[in-house]
């Protein structure tokens, strides 16, 4: 349950969820929408403020959680998917309703 993660991982899969949302708006695959590349990239575009440890250490525990899909090269996170539980999981809880996705995102953010 999304509802057991620590603050911070629960951002971090709030923020992959938004991306793949605006993704899929803007014409992409649902497929495509689930990619996020490496660590570094998840670092960059969401996670900047963070070391590259917690970056890493937050990717693994939604990994462990079944929200992350994680393909790894060296030891370090190096494909990304946003899991089908985890899409699940935010369609339940604001069944397309923006504005609580907002509201609860604007609360999450550390």
């Amino acid at each position: 349950m999304i509802e057991n993660l620590p603050k911070s991982s629960e951002y971090l899969l709030a923020q992959l969820y938004r991306a793949f949302k605006d993704k899929t708006s803007n014409g992409q695959s649902i497929a495509q929408s689930k990619m996020f590349g490496s660590f570094e990239n998840i670092k960059r575009l969401y996670l900047p403020e963070f070391s590259d440890e917690d970056v890493i250490e937050l990717i693994n525990s939604l990994k462990r959680a079944d929200f992350l899909d994680v393909k790894y090269a060296d030891n370090v996170p190096y494909f990304i998917f946003l899991t089908d539980k985890s899409i699940a999981t935010f369609e339940q809880r604001f069944r397309n309703n923006l504005d609580k996705f907002i509201d609860y995102f604007a609360k999450l953010k550390p």
